[in-house]
């Protein structure tokens, strides 16, 4: 018997890879296929204007990341770095080389409880994010702003 792995790449060979090593015969089928959202152009203007950036997701944050790079730019070093989550906090901090915060429960209920998002007017807040379904693209630019 082998196990069906459905997660997107590079995730979902690593998986495979790593459960090989072990004897577990793997049929890999990605359900997911992570691709840059049509607004990832205006993705490092945006970013470079952000006071807070919120990652919700590391391929989002890893795509970010490889559209900085292929423009070679930087991360902004003055804006507050958030995370919704453990993992993805710690591939944004690895990407922006910044300090990032994250509830200790890794779900929006908590984030939004972090004492860094208790005062927000007047800032503006960029979110990367994924959406969709089977193709899922990475949005990477929700803009939040509370006056």
């Amino acid at each position: 018997m082998a196990v069906l792995i459905t997660r997107p790449e590079p995730h979902g060979q690593q998986l495979c890879q790593q459960l090989s090593l072990h004897g577990i015969d793997t049929v890999y089928q990605p359900l997911l296929q992570v691709v840059p959202g049509q607004d990832i152009d205006h993705l490092p203007q945006s970013l470079q204007q952000a006071d807070i950036i919120i990652a919700v997701s590391q391929p989002a944050v890893q795509l970010a990341s490889q559209t900085f790079q292929e423009q070679n730019l930087c991360w902004p070093s003055n804006a507050l770095y958030i995370a919704v989550g453990q993992k993805t906090a710690h591939v944004l901090s690895k990407e922006t080389q910044q300090n990032v915060h994250y509830p200790s429960i890794g779900d929006s209920e908590h984030l939004l409880k972090l004492p860094e998002l208790q005062s927000v007017s007047n800032k503006t807040i960029v979110i990367l994010r994924g959406d969709g379904g089977v193709n899922s693209s990475i949005s990477s630019l929700s803009k939040w702003g509370r006056k």
